[in-house]
């Protein structure tokens, strides 16, 4: 550009008093094709950028529908995971409950041996716990895997303390002494089931 303006002031020159209307010549076409090309780099650019644009919209038009679908599974996957979690829950809790009722029969038969423990008492526990262990069987495949677990260990517990029980049925004196740690145990699995249902449902 310098040379072409350089060459353009030798021809004014050479050429003497026209030399104003070829400046004004120069200038004009100089400004006509500065004009033409910023017009044509121009619209370049805003095509581009209307294109970038419409993908940008494109994709994130995409990301908000995957976000409503997942949103939309988690909604349906908690819509159909609370019913379980209200019948199971309230029946893990009873056959816990249930056991810790039992163990202070037990604890009042071994002060007096004319206690009897009432029959419907362990029937009631036990058939919470054939239903409770029914559901969570049923529910498996639907329950999160360490929640399942912790059914599951509520039940193995549950069998260890009544296995311990039946040992000593016919017996005045229960070994208390063996069967707290199993009490204490049921307790434990209450609490960490509470807690795992409480904070997958936040």
């Amino acid at each position: 550009m310098n040379e072409l303006f350089e060459w353009i002031g030798k021809v004014v020159l050479s050429v003497g008093g026209a030399g104003v209307i070829i400046i004004s010549i120069s200038t004009f076409l100089a400004k006509f094709w500065t004009d033409y090309y910023m017009k044509k780099v121009t619209a370049r650019y805003d095509k581009e950028m209307e294109e970038y644009k419409a993908q940008l919209t494109a994709e994130l038009n995409k990301i908000k529908v995957m976000n409503d679908l997942s949103y939309e599974k988690k909604r349906l996957a908690f819509e159909m995971k609370l019913p379980i979690f209200k019948e199971i829950v309230p029946l893990a809790v009873k056959v816990i409950e249930g056991s810790l009722g039992i163990g202070i029969c037990l604890e009042v038969k071994n002060k007096d041996s004319d206690y009897s423990i009432p029959d419907d008492v362990c029937d009631r526990v036990e058939r919470d716990w054939n239903e409770y262990r029914n559901l969570y069987i049923t529910y498996a495949g639907f329950i999160p895997a360490e929640i399942y677990e912790c059914f599951s260990k509520i039940g193995n517990d549950y069998v260890v303390f009544s296995v311990e029980v039946m040992k000593n049925r016919d017996k005045h004196t229960y070994y208390t002494d063996e069967l707290n740690p199993k009490l204490k145990n049921l307790k434990l699995d209450k609490e960490m089931l509470l807690k795992l249902v409480r904070d997958y449902l936040e």
